[in-house]
């Protein structure tokens, strides 16, 4: 739960299916063209892109160019547990937007310092440090070469079908299908 969060705050966010009113951002497009350039413009790795186009997000759900409203259970934590455009993260956003919107990963501001000293406080002695990252894929990549420095050694299992993310490590401890050697 988001501090400061109310139950009326989350009545608002998740809205029961039939009183969501889709989003108004991208509205007339036709999802057969998104999906040709789609095609044409865009590389993805190992896996092509769902062939719905995502015109927009509220509540729970996500609404594709051609009408449909899907439930949504891949987009993270923040989304999955409050839904899309919750009234206090939108202007939490729009703040730091205005004010403070991007730093070079050397740099701190108050918000990160206080969500460090927080999340120290609530874990267990030596594990008083916080290391704040954008992915999940960031994420396991440092765990990674923490876990490598610590014990000095190199090897990582990896499961298979597993995802672990798009960078170096974490793709080298990922096992798929066709993958040889």
């Amino acid at each position: 739960m988001v501090p400061g969060i109310t139950a009326d705050d989350r009545k608002t966010a998740i809205i029961p299916s039939n009183s969501v009113e889709p989003p108004t951002l991208y509205q007339g497009l036709n999802q057969a063209e998104l999906q040709q350039k789609t095609e044409k413009y865009l590389l993805n790795y190992g896996t092509k892109f769902n062939k719905d186009v995502i015109c927009g997000s509220r509540g729970l759900y996500v609404y594709t160019a051609s009408g449909h409203k899907v439930l949504d259970w891949t987009s993270g934590q923040m989304s999955c547990l409050l839904g899309h455009g919750h009234p206090e993260i939108v202007k939490v956003i729009a703040d730091h937007a205005a004010s403070l919107d991007h730093l070079f990963s050397g740099m701190v501001s108050p918000p990160v310092i206080s969500l460090g000293e927080r999340l120290s406080n609530l874990l267990p002695p030596g594990l008083d440090k916080g290391f704040f990252l954008s992915t999940g894929g960031e994420s396991n990549e440092a765990a990674i070469k923490m876990a490598k420095m610590y014990t000095g050694k190199f090897e990582v299992v990896g499961l298979g079908a597993s995802w672990h993310g798009m960078t170096a490590q974490a793709l080298g401890t990922q096992y798929h299908f066709g993958r040889k050697g």
